[in-house]
């Protein structure tokens, strides 16, 4: 696999798009991402930070399909940086591993609905870090869901709600969650985000990540990523955005938006505010974005900051002229 992602990188291999992107969060606990991904037809290799991910995508003119074979070893979950009521808990850091197998299909609908069915099938394990007692090490299991899941997409507006049931070896966990998104195609316009979530009888594995600017968890802009790890929560980003509107070139977008979120596991309401700034030309794109959690006490900084960068290449043939 790594041979064929170094050999279809070569500037304009033939049948092959990629793309590139290298960035990370700034936060009390620092995490770095690179990505590398190497395309042709519906079979895509990609390498993403620490997981490696093969994958199948055939499409048809009413809907898609998706299958894909991926391994995380070492950083699944981010066990490596467990948080407890809002301290980095190093006495429980772990290094978790995953294996396994994640498929969908989605059947287009009039009107932008669709309907779909997504699951997956993996096993984990985990190897304590140095100050780990042993007996705080989480046991080997597995991780299989199944779900349905309905949505509306349009450029102004996507929506989906999924419910299903997850098992990690004990009680099956139900499970619901939703998003919703705006983009409205206004040089200046509002900007909503909603997240929502209810679960029961979750573990460490199943439970849904909150926390930090980044795209990866449930945004809450202040706090790090993963910071908190949720069974049932309720996240709004609530804002304004400006920039272009439907641009190729020098596509520019600015934000300002405000995060208020409940979660069991901030027992409570968490907010926090967020500037951002991210360009798109041609394939390139840049973003950035700070956060404040004015509410949080961060360990070993007087304010809890995060800050967000990311910059790469979108799937394409590389870094030459578009025509």
């Amino acid at each position: 696999m790594w041979w064929l992602l170094a050999s279809s990188l070569a500037l304009g291999a033939e049948g092959w798009d990629w793309r590139f992107e290298l960035g990370g969060e700034l936060d009390a606990r620092p995490n770095a991402i690179v990505e590398v991904g190497a395309r042709k037809g519906d079979v895509a290799l990609e390498l993403l930070t620490s997981h490696l991910r093969a994958s199948w995508t055939p499409s048809w003119s009413n809907g898609k399909a998706w299958i894909s074979v991926d391994v995380e070893p070492g950083t699944a979950g981010m066990f490596f940086e467990r948080w407890v009521d809002g301290e980095p808990r190093g006495d429980l850091s772990t290094l978790a591993f995953a294996a396994g197998a994640t498929g969908g299909v989605q059947r287009f609908l009039p009107l932008g609905f669709y309907v779909g069915l997504e699951g997956q099938s993996s096993f984990w394990w985990f190897v304590g870090l140095p100050d780990v007692r042993p007996e705080d090490v989480p046991t080997a299991r597995p991780f299989h869901t199944a779900d349905a899941v309905v949505g509306f997409h349009r450029p102004w507006l996507q929506v989906w709600v999924r419910g299903g049931v997850d098992w990690t070896g004990g009680a099956p966990s139900p499970h619901v969650e939703g998003r919703l998104a705006t983009d409205i195609p206004l040089v200046a316009r509002p900007l909503l985000v909603v997240h929502t979530g209810w679960a029961d009888a979750t573990d460490e594995v199943s439970r849904t990540r909150v926390g930090g600017n980044n795209p990866y968890s449930i945004p809450l802009a202040g706090a790090s990523w993963a910071e908190f790890w949720a069974e049932d929560y309720l996240a709004i980003r609530l804002g304004v955005e400006g920039g272009p509107v439907h641009a190729e070139r020098n596509a520019w977008r600015v934000r300002l938006a405000a995060d208020v979120v409940w979660a069991d596991a901030i027992q409570g309401l968490g907010f926090g505010t967020t500037a951002g700034f991210g360009l798109v030309d041609r394939g390139r794109f840049v973003e950035a974005a700070v956060g404040w959690a004015p509410w949080l006490r961060s360990p070993g900084q007087p304010l809890a900051l995060s800050a967000w960068v990311r910059a790469g290449v979108t799937w394409g043939k590389g870094l030459k002229p578009r025509t």
